[in-house]
């Protein structure tokens, strides 16, 4: 069933008209800037007809006979967020008249309550710190601080972020993180919303500016710009 909604969403339209077409889909819940985000790992794809195999395999054809009703919260006053799941349910629910989603609205202190526990729920993530631990166990790991609060627990996936977060080999940690993205990728863990591009323009006389001097976590040091004349 994790793979009906994965399918069923589509990245290519909220690109376009959310993102006015200044936005990339993730593999990961990991940004690119990261220490081991492996690009060649092919993003979630939106397929419906793949989405509806999935929904009528799902708990042995019982989902796809009876249907279901499922509530999906967001942070109430955020359109980017409604509209993703607007474009979500409206694929779900035009593959079967007996599918039901219910987008609701709540205050963000209520989502991320620790006694909250939600069906479907849009959450985000900030980094505290430039590495990629603090998305992956945060995300992925039975005891991260998402995971918990949609029921998932999962011994081998636990196992990869425990080792990746206490080797200091680095080649064996992008190893570690470009096997943990196939598996997540694989089990549908997650429906990636494709995530913003930021756009900074500036004058060709400025040096120590651009992706070269681009710090993943703050971003550009004031004290390494110049200019020329």
């Amino acid at each position: 069933m994790r793979k009906c909604f994965v399918y069923a969403f589509d990245a290519p339209t909220y690109i376009a008209q959310v993102q006015r077409g200044k936005g990339e889909q993730l593999n990961v819940l990991l940004p690119k800037s990261f220490l081991g985000y492996d690009d060649s790992i092919e993003p979630q794809q939106f397929d419906l007809a793949q989405a509806e195999e999935f929904c009528q395999a799902a708990h042995d054809g019982a989902a796809w006979e009876n249907g279901f009703t499922l509530n999906a919260a967001y942070r109430e006053g955020s359109k980017s967020m409604q509209t993703a799941l607007e474009i979500l349910k409206q694929n779900i629910e035009a593959m079967n008249p007996k599918f039901k989603v219910n987008l609701v609205g709540k205050q963000w202190s209520d989502i991320i309550d620790a006694t909250n526990k939600e069906a479907m729920v849009y959450v985000g993530w900030a980094p505290d710190y430039a590495d990629p631990d603090n998305f992956i166990h945060t995300f992925y790991h039975t005891d991260g601080y998402y995971a918990p609060r949609g029921g998932l627990s999962d011994p081998e996936l636990d196992a990869l972020i425990d080792e990746a977060r206490s080797t200091i080999d680095e080649d064996r940690r992008v190893e570690l993180y470009s096997q943990i993205a196939q598996y997540t990728k694989d089990k549908a863990y997650f429906i990636h919303i494709p995530t913003g591009l930021g756009i900074n323009a500036y004058h060709t006389n400025l040096e120590g500016y651009g992706a070269e001097f681009d710090n993943p976590l703050f971003g550009t040091y004031w004290k390494d710009m110049s200019k020329t004349q």
